[in-house]
């Protein structure tokens, strides 16, 4: 009789697996097109750097706790050590974020190997983890199916910006996530640097690539720099701005209409004082200011707080993964 029922429970188990795997498959398909094409009313959460308040800054675990709030979207830096290979870090030193020291385009992977993240945002005082540094293979496998990947590319000595481009969408495609990624398009004006050329004018993306370029705030009008910007074909754009009507002249352009439209909380500078920082006293007065110059997308260090937010607002709409019993209330 025993024999029986395992042999019952067995055969249920496997019908039930393919039903579990096209059910997980069709959930991230709607994710994948919420975030591509916003509902009225809904907002794309971007975790700046995935869920560090849970796990280590850009490790799997950080993936991981992301997908169970229901944010739709994860940032992340990409880096190569000095032998070429690639891994997921926002500094170009290891030192705030592991137990080690150097610049990351001074070691190799085997150095990379050895050392361990420490907890949340790193530093000094936060505790080192056993978790090992996260290479752009381990990242991708980590969010395979669960969330959209908002890639940027951090040249350095080691690698320039086409070299890691041109390598991140091979191991993409090798992982079978290259439809998750959201390209991070840097500037030809950026971080009050400008370049005689946009990236874009010399650049060959593979067929199928979705890319947000980015339009910082500068001396050129707004309506003009998308125009220029329209021609290579982006899903939507991130906007670092200073002066509230630079992005809403640029959201509240009619060819924008539906597409994703972003806006950057995580500093001042890059939000017109709209910051994550005000937001977490006064939501309205941040978080809120944004959604009324028009962005549909934000990007935050509080995912869990702006989540929390964004449903009293009503403004999670289209069948988010929104799990609120795991986000904390807002102060």
């Amino acid at each position: 009789m025993v024999s029986n029922i395992g042999a019952l429970l067995g055969a249920a188990l496997l019908l039930l697996v393919p039903a579990v795997a096209a059910a997980q498959t069709a959930d991230f398909a709607a994710l994948r097109e919420r975030v591509l094409h916003p509902p009225p009313g809904h907002v794309i959460v971007v975790a700046h750097r995935a869920c560090f308040s849970a796990a280590p800054e850009n490790s799997p675990e950080a993936i991981d706790a992301c997908a169970k709030l229901g944010v739709e979207v994860v940032e992340n830096d990409v880096r190569s050590t000095k032998d070429g290979e690639l891994i997921v870090m926002h500094d170009d030193t290891v030192n705030r974020t592991t137990n080690g020291w150097g610049y990351v385009n001074d070691l190799t992977l085997a150095d990379m190997a050895a050392l361990r993240l420490r907890d949340g945002q790193g530093g000094a005082g936060a505790a080192v983890t056993t978790t090992p540094v996260t290479t752009l293979r381990a990242y991708y496998l980590a969010a395979k199916g669960k969330v959209m990947i908002n890639l940027e590319m951090k040249p350095s000595l080691a690698a320039n910006f086409e070299t890691l481009l041109a390598k991140s969408l091979t191991i993409a495609a090798e992982e079978g996530v290259l439809d998750q990624i959201l390209l991070k398009v840097p500037d030809n004006f950026s971080h009050g640097k400008l370049a005689s050329k946009h990236v874009l004018d010399t650049l060959a993306l593979p067929a199928g690539v979705t890319m947000w370029p980015i339009i910082w705030e500068g001396a050129a009008d707004p309506i003009q720099r998308l125009d220029t910007l329209e021609a290579h074909k982006g899903s939507g754009y991130e906007l670092p701005f200073l002066t509230p009507d630079y992005f809403k002249r640029i959201a509240g352009d009619p060819r924008l209409k539906g597409r994703p439209v972003m806006a950057v909380a995580v500093q001042p500078q890059w939000s017109g004082g709209f910051s994550d920082q005000v937001s977490m006293s006064d939501p309205d007065a941040g978080w809120g200011r944004l959604l009324d110059l028009g962005a549909n997308v934000i990007m935050t260090d509080r995912p869990e707080y702006i989540l929390r937010y964004l449903e009293k607002r009503g403004r999670r709409k289209g069948g988010a993964l929104y799990k609120t019993s795991a986000t904390p209330r807002l102060p």
